[in-house]
């Protein structure tokens, strides 16, 4: 990914915002003029209070965690699967995924395979031609 674009991830709202916007409903505050007044959607505001009903009003007022975006490479050391691909040469990635010492899929397999330089083409081979008269074509 070009190091020029960004990822731009919802913020969550502060603690103290969602302190005003409970205790305001709790004073009487309509709930579409809360949503008016914080500029927050009433979804949002709707979700908070099932949050409190449910976890109790500390857990309503704290953001979640965020679920980490980046998942764990399956295969991480890439010379490894280098030298175990070569001791397997005429394995498929299927085959490669079974052998290989963590399950791994076969579509892990074949982006590490493209990753270390591997192809699915085969080189091209110097033939002598039937139709004409031609040296090896090399």
């Amino acid at each position: 990914m070009p190091s020029f674009i960004k990822i731009i991830m919802a913020i969550p709202y502060s603690y103290d915002l969602r302190c005003k916007v409970l205790g305001a409903l709790d004073g009487g505050l309509k709930k579409s003029d809360a949503s008016r007044l914080f500029q927050i959607s009433r979804n949002t505001i709707d979700l908070w209070l099932a949050r409190r009903a449910t976890t109790g009003e500390f857990f309503a007022l704290c953001p979640r965690e965020a679920a980490s975006r980046c998942a764990r490479r399956a295969i991480a050391n890439f010379s490894e699967f280098e030298a175990f691909v070569r001791e397997n040469p005429s394995a498929t990635q299927g085959e490669l995924a079974q052998r290989w010492k963590d399950p791994v899929s076969r579509h892990t397999v074949g982006r590490v395979l493209r990753k270390i330089g591997y192809t699915r083409k085969k080189r091209p081979m110097a033939t002598l031609s039937e139709t004409n008269n031609n040296e090896l074509a090399i």
